[in-house]
């Protein structure tokens, strides 16, 4: 008998049929029929009893849990990790499973000395995963020059600036009695203003410093994150500053939901995700190649309409509590995608005006 002939004659338990039919109706996959059936490779009862609870409970479940089964129906070790991990989590939600584990730790007596709990644990774990909040931000000093010297400087270099010239390259810093350097910064639109080199350079230090964090921590190991940025074409694109890479995941919300968690956990974030075509980190599949005005336009209307902010610390919290903040993820995946489209496809109709001109 062939391998289709069998999943075709597999007989589904008597809960694993509940559970199919909750998940997808009468159309239960065929890929899907084994792991619902009966036999040693089969969900067990008490699996799949917690799952079909966890949808009455929450019918937001529904969804990630199909395409859990259907990866795992294909064969992928993860999805099958990632769906032990749930039964266990869904069964400490059910009050009488808490209130049975209860009464057993109060049998066994305290806790041993020195055992962390799993948040005091998942928060160790963070620590070592990305970078503390940045102390409050030094301010810049004045140069120490008289006004009219800084004036005229200003004034020289922003002409110079709004005319296509170049900081450093057509257009010198200036250089105050104490040695300290400034340049003229934009500061969106035609607006300018002097910056301390020295302080932007150590801010942009830091920046970089949490940036390489939340790559490592939101990149699947084993990833070349070189080739994020590698760019097959850079002199036709950004030499002339045209377009700019664009991570379609951002990475601090994407670091957010990976934060003190452990590699294997991560990795089970990231089935859950690129089952529905997400991929995270400093991955070639998660860059967007956008012209630069419409990158600026789409991170400008994320941060006005609070999405994908990653505002949320969720170090202490568990698989099990995380699975919301994934959904929510992923519907503000769909959200952001959906206004790249409508930005590029009026970018590309002004183009087009300008073109016939």
């Amino acid at each position: 008998m062939g391998y289709k002939a069998k999943i075709a004659k597999t007989v589904l338990s008597e809960w694993g049929e509940t559970l199919g039919t909750k998940l997808f109706g009468k159309n239960i996959p065929t890929n899907v029929k084994p792991i619902l059936g009966v036999g040693k490779n089969s969900m067990s009862k008490i699996d799949a009893m917690s799952f079909s609870k966890a949808i009455d409970l929450d019918g937001e479940v529904q969804q990630p849990l199909g395409q859990l089964l259907k990866s795992a129906g294909d064969g992928n070790d993860d999805a099958f990790g990632l769906l032990a991990n749930a039964a266990r989590d869904f069964q400490v939600e059910d009050q009488g499973y808490r209130v049975l584990d209860r009464a057993r730790k109060n049998i066994s007596g305290p806790r041993r000395k020195g055992t962390l709990s799993e948040k005091t644990g998942r928060a160790i774990i963070a620590q070592g995963q990305t970078t503390p909040p940045s102390p409050k931000r030094a301010k810049s000093i004045p140069p120490n020059l008289p006004q009219e010297e800084i004036d005229s400087y200003i004034e020289a270099a922003e002409a110079a600036l709004l005319s296509g010239k170049k900081n450093r390259v057509d257009v010198p810093y200036l250089t105050d009695k104490d040695g300290r350097t400034f340049r003229l910064d934009n500061k969106g639109g035609k607006k300018y203003g002097l910056q301390d080199q020295e302080l932007k350079n150590a801010r942009n230090a830091k920046l970089q410093e949490v940036r390489t964090k939340k790559g490592n921590l939101t990149t699947r190991p084993g990833v070349d994150q070189r080739e994020f940025y590698a760019d097959p074409d850079y002199a036709a694109r950004h030499k002339k500053n045209t377009e700019e890479p664009h991570h379609r995941a951002p990475l601090h919300p994407s670091s957010k939901l990976k934060e003190g968690l452990t590699v294997k956990e991560r990795k089970q974030v990231d089935s859950i995700l690129e089952s529905v075509g997400i991929v995270l980190g400093n991955d070639r599949f998660n860059r967007d190649n956008l012209p630069k005005a419409v990158h600026k336009q789409l991170h400008s209307w994320l941060k006005k309409n609070k999405i994908l902010l990653g505002d949320i610390d969720m170090s202490t919290l568990s698989m099990r509590e995380r699975m919301k903040y994934l959904r929510q993820f992923i519907m503000d995946m769909q959200k952001s995608d959906q206004k790249t489209y409508e930005l590029m496809q009026q970018f590309i109709q002004q183009s087009r005006q300008w073109q016939t001109y």
